[in-house]
């Protein structure tokens, strides 16, 4: 089982990178049911495969130019844990860097049922400040 979720977890992955965000694309690598936890406790879950391509598009807004650098991917269980950096591009043209882990459930048919991201949401706001060219002064 774990071996079909982490092919699909890779193909969402590169889709995701593509910016391939349809919700009929996006909804194949997921169960009816799934969950997708953006930010592990900071932001709120969203659930089914729609609402999931919803959020991936929400996102696209804030960032262009992903690309998912991965450094470990780690399966069993029915579980795969992604080891990653995401490098993309802010509205203003800033390049950013941001590490997180993402855990991803599935079940049999290699579908996933949940994914959950942690990533520190202070380090990468200080990293989006510093590409950006501005201090926490020049903002206030």
């Amino acid at each position: 089982m774990s071996v079909a979720v982490r092919a699909t977890v890779l193909r969402l992955l590169e889709s995701v990178q593509r910016g391939d965000l349809t919700g009929e694309r996006i909804g194949g690598f997921f169960t009816a049911d799934a969950v997708y936890h953006v930010q592990v406790p900071a932001m709120a879950k969203v659930t089914g495969p729609e609402a999931i391509a919803g959020e991936l598009v929400r996102q696209t807004a804030h960032y262009s130019a992903l690309e998912c650098e991965i450094h470990r991917v780690v399966a069993g269980d029915g579980a795969v844990v992604v080891e990653r950096t995401d490098h993309l591009v802010l509205p203003g043209g800033a390049r950013v860097a941001n590490e997180l882990v993402a855990v991803f459930e599935g079940d049999e048919s290699g579908r996933i049922t949940a994914w959950r991201e942690y990533w520190d949401s202070v380090a990468l706001g200080q990293r989006m400040k510093a590409a950006a060219g501005t201090t926490d002064e020049e903002r206030r």
